[in-house]
């Protein structure tokens, strides 16, 4: 295991190498540069970057690291709670869904989940906000919190910096603005759960010792919560990965189409003014995130599901 975990963190060490130097020739290529001094300019960017000092934003003449600070939590949140809303509910469903393979009604559910993973988020975000905003005004259409409430800015999530606040309309008012871009967010990432824990479920529970509890007048519900969950984490977990992938890639689209202020409109905005400090900063932290959390995700599964211990499953 801590030959693994060691292989892991050079592999992560490499890694950020190689993102440092991409990151550099993007700093690099567009103004003069002389080749002798080229290696020392690489390890002063880098040294700079570890620091924290990621520059002076060229459109609003701030340091970079404070717009990061300003910006981050925000999509860190949106994140969290579209990941933890999806795993939960793609898995319940998956797990139920596996127990009862042979109901044409979960069938059905199965094969619409499969044509709607193909729904853009972007097209999706807009249908919402027409439905529940413009048309039943239940939900807000942009923003993470009403213009009305004055919320200090604590640690920078406006999550927990309503909650610090105690004021209940502010808490209402970011529990609204957080539902659509949350549920649009976790639209794709909960059909893959589905999927995986659906298939996954339907192979355990052709094992004997299922049929077993089943025999014995086991419930659904307690098979699940003692035996299905617990087996197919080994074969949900190395997929999260891709899954986070593609929930960083939608989150930047999510957060443009409802105005969340977040990294997502940071970039757009980078884009817009050709900030490269911004997008060079942004790129970084990013991928930096992604690296660390893969690297725990697959710690974590050595950790505490070792492969002797690991039911293989053909999923």
């Amino acid at each position: 295991m801590l030959k693994f975990i060691a292989r892991r963190l050079l592999v992560l060490l490499f890694v950020f190498f190689v993102l440092t130097v991409i990151l550099f020739w993007m700093h690099i290529r567009l103004t003069e540069f002389e080749a002798d001094r080229l290696v020392r300019d690489y390890f002063y960017f880098t040294s700079s970057i570890v620091r924290g000092n990621f520059g002076i934003s060229t459109s609003s003449k701030l340091p970079v690291i404070y717009e990061l600070k300003t910006y981050l939590p925000s999509t860190l949140e949106l994140i969290f709670f579209s990941f933890i809303l999806s795993f939960v509910a793609g898995t319940v469903a998956g797990i139920a869904a596996g127990l009862n393979h042979h109901s044409m009604l979960l069938k059905g559910t199965t094969t619409m989940l499969r044509l709607t993973t193909s729904f853009p988020v972007f097209w999706l975000g807009q249908m919402m906000i027409t439905i529940f905003a413009v048309e039943l005004k239940i939900l807000p259409t942009a923003g993470n919190i009403s213009l009305f409430c004055d919320v200090p800015q604590v640690t920078g999530s406006i999550f927990i910096d309503s909650i610090l606040t105690m004021d209940p309309a502010c808490i209402k008012s970011m529990l609204d603005h957080l539902v659509l871009p949350v549920i649009v967010l976790s639209f794709m990432p909960a059909t893959q759960f589905f999927l995986l824990a659906r298939r996954a479920s339907f192979t355990i529970s052709e094992m004997d010792f299922i049929r077993m509890a089943i025999s014995r007048g086991q419930s659904q519900f307690s098979l699940a919560r003692k035996h299905i969950f617990l087996n197919i984490i080994p074969s949900i977990l190395p997929k999260v990965k891709i899954i986070l992938c593609n929930l960083f890639s939608a989150t930047i689209l999510v957060e443009v189409v409802f105005e969340w202020p977040g990294t997502g409109i940071w970039i757009s905005n980078a884009v817009e003014h050709s900030d490269n400090a911004v997008l060079e900063t942004a790129i970084f932290v990013l991928a930096i995130i992604f690296l660390l959390v893969n690297t725990v995700i697959d710690i974590m599964g050595e950790v505490f599901f070792p492969e002797k211990r690991r039911i293989t499953l053909n999923i």
